[in-house]
Formats: C-alpha cells, structure tokens, sequence
C-alpha cells in the first residue's frame, strides 16, 4: 500500500510538526458549539466540535484543562484531516500562518507537541471524534494540510483556527473502550463489530508508530489510486469514503476513538507502514 499522507508527523517544506498519544475518555450529547467550551456528555467526559468546511473551520474561543473528545465535523465538499500544535512567547495564530507561508527548515521552539494523534481523512458529510487529554493551558492551532489542485495547504486556503486551552473546573471521570483494536509487526488484529456508536481503544504493540484509518474503496480502487486522487488535489470523483482515525499512535502507546459505522465491510489501513486489514460490522 502507498503510504497516504494522513500522518500526525507532517513535513510541510521542511516544517516538522509531530503530535504525541492520546488519553481516553468519551461524550454522547452532541451539538455544534459556535463560540463556547464544551458539551457534557453521559457519564463523564466533554466533547468540543471542529466543524470544517473547505475554506474554513470553526472551534470554540476556550476549551477547560483536561479529558476532552474532540470531533470534526466535515461541512466542506472535500475531503480533510486535522491536526494541533500547542503555541508559546506570545505567538498568534497570524504568526503560526505565516509559519506556513515561509516555511524554515526546523520548526521553531515556540512551537510544541500536543497529546493528540491528529485525525485520518474524513470525507464530506462524516465525522469523528479524537480523545486527548490536555494540561497545559494556552494558545493551541488546529489545521489541516491535504492541498489543493496547485498544491495550496487546506490551512492557508482557510482551514486553520485557533483556541485558548484554560483551567479545569472538575476532575473527570475516565469510561472503558467497547472494543480493542491492536496493531503488531504484522498486521492488525480486529474484532467484529456491531452497527452503531463505539468506542474503539487503538492499541499499538509495535516498535514504530501506526495509523488507523477507516475506509471503503469504491469499485476496486487501489491504495495507489486513493494516493494519487489524494496527493493530486482531490480532482475528479472520490475512488473511496473516509470514515476518518487516528493519525499517528507511537510505539507502545494507544489512543481512543469515538466513531459510529453502519453495517458493512470496511477497510483498516496504515498509511505509513502499508498494513491494512478487513474491518467488519455486521447487524
């Protein structure tokens, strides 16, 4: 499989922005937010809404410290992936853009990792959630990088926002995965699902980092296919359906992700090492 540029470790002309795993926790209740924190969902746990379209996306002003379930909403006609990078020295979103415009060699030192493993493609009408648990308040940027037919970054076409990570109010409580997906040396060892809501614990027993992207082919297509229709600017029909993931979970690490499937076969892949697998979900 060739690898698919859906990586949390994204190279933008020399600009290296890694993100680091995540910590699980969940939400049901789900509403857009427009400009506030969160949404409370059953039993513990608060979900904030990336709602993306193709030249925009839109994030609360503030999000609380702590265990939150962050999910993109994809409102666009294309298909996006979405990773956060933590800003420090004063440092603005207008200053992270032009970052993106000039890129240096090395990503400057106001610049810092966040526990989030970045989101897989989704495609138009779907989404996600991503767990993380974030500590260190201040000014966070979320992003995308897929481009455009003429290589423009989705972030400078619009797709980049901004929001202040502030104190905690409560401590939370963390809830149990429904199913485990586990990703070896060789492959990925999957449960049989059932249709509906899940929370899915990617676990990563290997020696290098692994993504977990969801999908389905359309009329055969290849992984080299899906590749080129991606990396060329998305023109023409789309050869499959996102369902979305998580980017990057490292070695030894695992990541939590919330995501609803209907009744279908699906296909788990890793755009960086090229093992995919089966993913069934049977009624």
């Amino acid at each position: 499989m060739v690898r698919l540029p859906a990586r949390a470790l994204i190279l933008l002309a020399g600009l290296a922005v890694a993100v680091m795993p995540v910590t699980p926790v969940t939400a049901t209740a789900v509403r857009d937010q427009g400009r506030t924190d969160s949404v409370v969902g059953r039993g513990a746990g608060r979900r904030v809404l990336l709602v993306t379209t193709d030249t925009s996306v839109r994030a609360p002003a503030t999000v609380r410290a702590g265990t939150v379930t962050f999910e993109l909403v994809n409102r666009g006609h294309e298909v996006h992936i979405g990773s956060m990078v933590r800003l420090t020295g004063g440092k603005t979103l207008a200053d992270f853009r032009r970052l993106l415009r000039n890129p240096p060699p090395q990503a400057p030192p106001w610049i810092h990792d966040v526990p989030f493993g970045g989101f897989s493609p989704l495609s138009p009408g779907h989404r996600v959630g991503i767990v993380a648990d974030f500590q260190a308040t201040g000014t966070y940027v979320y992003f995308c990088l897929l481009t455009t037919p003429d290589g423009l970054p989705h972030a400078l076409a619009g797709e980049l926002t901004s929001f202040r990570v502030v104190a905690p109010e409560t401590r939370e409580r963390r809830p149990q995965a429904d199913a485990t997906i586990v990703a070896t040396d060789t492959g990925f060892v999957v449960p049989v699902l059932r249709p509906g809501h899940h929370l899915l614990r990617l676990v990563n027993h290997d020696q290098q980092p692994h993504e977990y992207a969801i999908l389905q082919p359309r009329h055969h297509a290849s992984f080299e296919e899906i590749d080129q229709w991606l990396q060329g600017g998305q023109v023409g029909p789309a050869p499959v359906t996102f369902y979305g993931g998580v980017q990057d979970v490292p070695a030894g690490a695992s990541a939590l992700l919330d995501i609803r499937l209907a009744a279908g076969r699906y296909v788990l892949a890793d755009g960086e090492t090229g093992i995919a697998t089966t993913l069934r979900v049977r009624g």
